[in-house]
């Protein structure tokens, strides 16, 4: 393994942001103990882990996932649970357009370019929460298609502004009952068929599937010098999120999402 560590030397603003993103998610690990709650490493987290141990060095985030029923527990839990120095974004939240939930520090900024980010509260450096669920591929990529703008435009959108922003408003109002019930449907069959198909929720644009018998039950990995839950078969479950998982990518390819990280 080469030697990365100019992407992220001690002391520098992004080594720095991923400490703090550490410690956020020390919070997320004590609450989840705490009420009995699974979440593992995933994506980029998860692959840091298994090739530099830790955080992948160009890297400003950290991903975990957890199935969506204790997903759903968890954001109940989060507001009264998290300190004052940390914030819940979940897609109620004014200006989010994302299912994503994050956790941000207050007292931080990133740059970083996501949906409704102009008009957020909070833009400080942030542990993602992906929800994980059963589903078949072909279903998902069909709603996507409608629900995943769908819902950015009618969370981010000023209707009134423009022409071309009412458009959208409008007719992100039609698609969005539409894609609640069809997702409803859905959620009911696969209650039934129990398949062992897993992806990330409706309405977050990533549609490549994993097993929830290569994720559970869950275990440890090595990550920044403490252990981490991570799936069962990590090898195989990078396998379907990036293919070669362990070929480092050509310096261009090596991207962070912020250019502007702030602490204070």
């Amino acid at each position: 393994m080469d030697d990365f560590s100019h992407y992220n030397p001690e002391g520098s603003s992004l080594r720095n942001a991923q400490y703090l993103m550490l410690q956020i998610l020390e919070e997320i690990d004590r609450i989840c103990k705490k009420y009995n709650l699974q979440y593992w490493l995933d994506a980029g987290s998860l692959l840091g882990a298994k090739r530099h141990k830790g955080f992948i060095p160009w890297d400003d985030d950290m991903d975990i996932a957890m199935t969506r029923a204790d997903y759903l527990k968890l954001l109940k839990i989060l507001p009264r649970e998290l300190p004052s120095s940390l914030v819940l974004q979940t897609s109620c939240t004014p200006y989010y357009g994302s299912h994503i939930s994050k956790v941000r520090y207050v007292n931080s900024y990133m740059n970083a370019d996501e949906a409704g980010s102009v008009n957020l509260e909070h833009r400080g450096i942030f542990v993602d929460i992906f929800p994980v669920e059963r589903m078949f591929m072909f279903p998902k990529r069909v709603i996507d298609v409608f629900y995943c703008p769908a819902f950015k435009n009618y969370k981010i959108l000023t209707p009134f502004s423009s022409v071309g922003n009412f458009f959208k408003y409008s007719l992100a109002l039609f698609l969005l009952p539409l894609c609640f019930l069809a997702i409803g449907c859905l959620r009911l069959f696969y209650k039934c068929w129990k398949t062992n198909r897993m992806a990330y929720a409706y309405g977050i644009d990533f549609h490549r599937h994993r097993r929830y018998d290569e994720i559970f039950p869950l275990e440890v990995i090595d990550f920044e010098n403490q252990q981490l839950p991570c799936p069962k078969n990590t090898d195989a479950y990078l396998r379907r999120l990036f293919g070669n998982y362990m070929q480092i990518p050509p310096p261009e390819k090596r991207i962070t999402h912020a250019n502007v990280i702030k602490i204070w």
